[in-house]
């Protein structure tokens, strides 16, 4: 337990100096959010969309699951309300190498006795023999969404939303724009 104490009052200490640096400059974010982008990215914790494309508050509406899919109803209507709410211009799916949650899901391929899950069952489906699988579930997740949401794709066809694929390599920190 003394771990996560530990660990929550590391959190408080950076906030209390979050708040002291940035305090004064936050109350221009009170009246509303008016994000240029929507990011669908993975949870992993070393992939962060506002440090790696150098944002601040407000730039970016961020949805964040494992493996970046979007199946599940709760990720979709967030994108949803990014879309039709917020009138964001660009929905990008931000994949990355390294994935822990593209890893599983070769492992449970490759190791029936594993059971991955729904989400490992989500991103197989995207596993193509022409690409990396971490490209593939970025295509299917790019060209399904338009498909799993009717908001999305009414705004695609008004030509008021793009929606494209990008891979963020760890190792040199760069973003690689797919084109899909």
């Amino acid at each position: 337990m003394s771990k996560a104490v530990d660990a929550l009052n590391e959190l408080i200490e950076g906030n209390g100096r979050f708040v002291q640096d940035n305090g004064s400059n936050l109350k221009e974010h009170v009246e509303g959010q008016w994000p240029k982008v929507v990011i669908l990215s993975c949870a992993d914790s070393r992939i962060v969309p506002e440090i790696i494309f150098d944002q601040w508050i407000g730039d970016i509406f961020v949805v964040r699951v494992a493996g970046n899919v979007a199946c599940d109803p709760t990720i979709i209507q967030s994108l949803e309300y990014a879309v039709g709410h917020l009138n964001v211009p660009l929905l990008l799916v931000l994949g990355h190498t390294h994935c822990g949650a593209v890893a599983l899901t070769e492992n449970c391929l490759a190791d029936e006795s594993l059971d991955g899950g729904p989400l490992v069952e989500e991103i197989a489906a995207g596993f193509d023999a022409d690409d990396d699988h971490i490209v593939g579930n970025l295509k299917r997740q790019v060209k399904l969404l338009p498909v799993r949401s009717e908001i999305i794709a009414n705004a695609m066809s008004d030509d008021k939303l793009a929606v494209m694929g990008a891979i963020y390599d760890m190792e040199t920190g760069k973003v690689r724009v797919l084109h899909i």
